[in-house]
């Protein structure tokens, strides 16, 4: 024969399914689904996609402005990239560089807008890329300024170290933010599958 403690309290029932009202709780997708974080172009990829359309139209007239530079004295677009002035050398590297970064702005902002999976490997290659080739500008307009002082390259040599500092910190922000981000993964397909039917 065995005692029970009366002064235990009484086993609560088993919990069935939630209840809203008199009506089971349903929900419309699963649970690790529902469970994931925040996803979707909202939150701070708002701010992606406009920093990806200023980006490419601060490239795009910056390309414009160094192709003036270039043509200027010049009698067709070939001569453009004539190398053998120190200055049109770095110029033409930068008009170049800067072809190149606004093709892979472009491509990422598309890959953006179709919520891809490739759009966060192609926005941090195009961080990257704009860290590189300012590195690399500032070191050819570096070195053609140590040979021929005049107040245009001067006024060259900090442009292109501005550029180099902002493309090293927002790059290293922006990077940071698309390795670490849950939206980020949830929306463009690296974030935790769906539950499978058994």
């Amino acid at each position: 024969m065995t005692s029970e403690d009366p002064y235990r309290p009484p086993e609560p029932p088993p919990r069935g399914p939630l209840r809203l009202g008199d009506a089971p709780l349903t929900f419309s997708g699963p649970s690790s689904e529902r469970n994931s974080g925040p996803k979707g172009l909202g939150g701070w990829l708002i701010v992606v996609a406009i920093v990806l359309c200023w980006s490419l139209l601060r490239t795009g007239a910056a390309l414009n402005n160094t192709a003036s530079i270039l043509s200027l004295g010049t009698t067709s677009f070939g001569s453009m990239f004539d190398l053998s002035d120190p200055m049109r050398a770095s110029l033409t590297f930068v008009f170049s560089s800067k072809g190149v970064l606004l093709l892979l702005n472009l491509i990422a902002l598309v890959l953006f807008f179709a919520k891809s999976r490739w759009f966060p490997r192609v926005f941090i290659a195009w961080w990257v890329g704009n860290a590189v080739a300012a590195t690399i500008a500032v070191l050819l307009v570096r070195h053609m300024v140590a040979t021929r002082l005049l107040e245009t390259e001067g006024y060259l040599l900090r442009s292109t170290l501005i550029d180099m500092v902002c493309a090293l910190l927002f790059g290293a922000f922006w990077i940071s933010y698309t390795l670490m981000s849950k939206r980020m993964k949830n929306t463009f397909g690296g974030g935790p599958k769906p539950d499978r039917a058994r």
